[in-house]
């Protein structure tokens, strides 16, 4: 019987470290799938964006309403520098310039586009709920045609109120003492769904200073030009005014004059009551 020829152990291991090399060759000479994954939102609800367009060289995407936390990803990218753009209606066009590397690129921070306009806006209207701790008031932006405008960027309104209370037996438009007088804070439903996004709370101690009577609210709602004034300014030019005035009409005249750097509405509930 033949006597088996033993292969030394040094060689099984060159071949084996030989393998393995050779394997690692063929997987670098597979280049690495570029990508890029990046967040876009709204600045002012740092929310999703309706409708948004994004485009890196003649690659593009499409989101019906993505962003907030949520994360885009371009992938098989070519390496080198390049332009991210981002687009929808209604707001800014935002673009930045990336570099690209082989493998996996990521834009830390999300890139944030501004909201221009409420389109077809031609009024609001609101809705009080009133049996809610704190109470609050719903906003409806309304078109010219009625419907109300739904899926729009959050532009940063400055909402004041006027409470009075309405004194009984007396015409709808007599105003009595006034409860309150000044800027409502509000916040911003995300929901896709969501039929209006403005939810301004009501101050609950002047509506229970109401007691059993009723009253009412005189809403101003300014729909600042984000690209020609800013938050603080707004805030600064109608504050005063409103808080001082008897009547919203005798703010007309003093807002008109802004007319190229903010848009103005007013709204009256009457008849309200605290359940």
């Amino acid at each position: 019987m033949p006597r088996r020829r033993r292969i030394p152990r040094v060689a099984v291991i060159g071949a084996a470290a030989a393998a393995i090399a050779a394997a690692a060759g063929i997987l670098a000479a597979v280049p690495l799938e570029t990508t890029l994954e990046f967040r876009i939102r709204d600045r002012v609800s740092r929310g999703a964006v309706w409708n948004a367009t994004v485009t890196i060289g003649d690659r593009f995407l499409r989101a019906y309403y993505a962003g907030g936390e949520d994360s885009l990803v371009f992938t098989r990218l070519a390496p080198g520098a390049a332009t991210l753009t981002v687009s929808a209606p209604n707001y800014q066009t935002v673009s930045v310039p990336v570099t690209l590397r082989r493998g996996r690129n990521r834009i830390a921070e999300p890139i944030e586009v501004i909201g221009l306009q409420i389109p077809e806006l031609a009024r609001f209207i609101v809705s009080e709920e009133l049996s809610g701790a704190p109470p609050q008031a719903t906003i409806w932006p309304l078109s010219k045609e009625g419907p109300a405008v739904v899926n729009h960027p959050a532009l940063d309104l400055w909402i004041g109120a006027r409470i009075s209370t309405q004194p009984e037996g007396g015409q709808a438009a007599v105003r009595g003492d006034t409860l309150f007088a000044g800027e409502l804070e509000w916040s911003w439903d995300h929901s896709p769904d969501a039929l209006a996004r403005y939810r301004a709370r009501l101050p609950l101690e002047a509506i229970d200073q109401a007691g059993a009577g009723r009253f009412m609210i005189d809403y101003l709602l300014i729909v600042p030009a984000p690209l020609a004034i800013e938050r603080s300014e707004v805030a600064a030019i109608v504050a005063a005014a409103w808080t001082d005035a008897g009547d919203p009409a005798f703010l007309r005249t003093h807002l008109t004059q802004y007319a190229d750097r903010f848009d103005f509405y007013v709204h009256t509930s009457r008849n309200l009551r605290r359940p």
